[in-house]
């Protein structure tokens, strides 16, 4: 017996595969983006964080982690910091409470304080075997030639007892002008004296010198030493 199925089986038949082809096509063209076109995304993530990473590695780290910071560009200089401290009584300027007077100028004022200074450094150190003929050669080119016994009768007072073997260094710490004239300066010095010899510990001390410096020729010659007490510091040789 027919039925209606039986009269239009071929046209529902083809319908019913024409739809399970179609359905098997938009399954395949989903499984194909989920499975190809899901690795797309995956590599710029990837560029992404390799991105990220590499300005990490360039900058330096922050102060305080063990890095060292690119340099500025100002170079700093340590030498003035770590650099030893000058012992020689070169190193103290002379003070005074009021401006030289006329013609004295600064420029003056800084070569006899030099000078003074340079000949403390021969005048005021010494060893025990250094000879009289050595001390005089180093004494002298300071002195003017009026006053040289004068000054060199104030160093025997001073100088290093040979049998004792004494060796004496003197350094300044403080410095003053006394006295500024239109030729001539004086100049009292303070410094700690240490003499030292064979088998007994080194003796610190203290000693000051007032030396008065005539300028002869342009040049600053010493023509006195005396203690910082005596009264008169002036010498009559101008």
């Amino acid at each position: 017996m027919a039925t209606g199925w039986s009269s239009v089986d071929p046209l529902r038949r083809r319908i019913f595969i024409g739809a399970v082809v179609i359905i098997v096509v938009l399954l395949g063209i989903v499984a194909f983006a989920g499975l190809g076109g899901g690795d797309e995304p995956d590599e710029p993530r990837a560029s992404a964080r390799a991105g990220q990473q590499q300005p990490a590695a360039q900058s330096p780290a922050a102060p305080g982690g063990g890095a060292t910071p690119p340099p500025t560009g100002i170079e700093h200089d340590d030498r003035q910091s770590v650099g030893p401290v000058p012992s020689g009584p070169q190193s103290l300027p002379p003070r005074y409470t009021a401006p030289p007077v006329a013609p004295m100028s600064e420029a003056d004022l800084t070569a006899a304080s030099g000078r003074a200074m340079s000949f403390l450094e021969v005048f005021a150190n010494g060893r025990w075997n250094d000879t009289a003929e050595k001390q005089i050669a180093a004494i002298s080119p300071f002195v003017s030639k009026d006053s040289l016994d004068s000054v060199l009768a104030r160093y025997q007072r001073v100088r290093p007892v040979m049998d004792r073997h004494e060796i004496i260094t003197y350094q300044v710490t403080e410095a003053r002008w006394a006295l500024i004239g239109e030729t001539q300066v004086v100049l009292t010095v303070a410094g700690n004296r240490t003499v030292a010899s064979d088998g007994v510990a080194p003796k610190p001390g203290r000693m000051g010198f007032t030396l008065t410096l005539v300028k002869q020729a342009n040049v600053w010659m010493v023509t006195a030493v005396r203690d910082p007490g005596e009264g008169d510091v002036g010498n009559g040789n101008r």
